[in-house]
């Protein structure tokens, strides 16, 4: 995957890798910041796929009937996410910071202001994972924590490392 990172008007991309719901690797060592905005991309097959989601719900049958969340391999303003505070913390928590391992985040929708959700509840429309959704209720179900294979709490998340988001509540990643 890559991230499309925007910091104070730059651009920076880097590569991420897809672990269960979401997972990255990255290059290059710049500081991963509360209020960055994101773009998550999966390659496969040659083609690179945005973690996308817009203003439509899922409606398949067993499903939350939440906004929707895929894979999309066009880029849009639809495939922009924002690294905030986890839950319950004000928009401004922490921003400007660097984010820890350990730390646990959102990552909040840029055009609907959706934040990343999940739950063990409904399985996923088109595989038997968890159903992964943008959310606006602001429940604990949006709440990631951050990982880095060969980091330990507390040390800081860079572009170079190999990090996995671990769903706060169902443990998954």
């Amino acid at each position: 995957m890559k991230i499309l990172n925007t910091i104070s008007g730059k651009t920076t991309t880097f590569l991420l890798a897809l672990v269960s719901i979401l997972g990255l690797s990255q290059v290059n060592a710049v500081n991963i910041k509360y209020g960055d905005t994101l773009r998550l991309t999966m390659p496969k097959d040659g083609v690179d796929y945005q973690l996308h989601s817009h203003a439509i719900n899922y409606y398949h049958q067993g499903t939350s009937g939440q906004q929707q969340v895929s894979a999309w391999k066009f880029q849009d303003n639809n495939d922009l996410f924002i690294v905030m505070g986890e839950h319950g913390k004000a928009d401004d928590f922490k921003k400007g910071e660097a984010v820890k391992v350990g730390d646990v985040i959102t990552l909040k929708h840029k055009e609907t202001g959706n934040k990343l959700h999940s739950h063990d509840t409904h399985q996923a429309p088109k595989n038997a994972g968890q159903e992964i959704t943008c959310y606006s209720g602001n429940d604990g179900n949006d709440n990631w924590i951050v990982t880095v294979r060969g980091k330990n709490n507390g040390d800081i998340w860079q572009q170079d490392d190999n990090v996995n988001f671990k769903h706060a509540a169902s443990g998954v990643f």
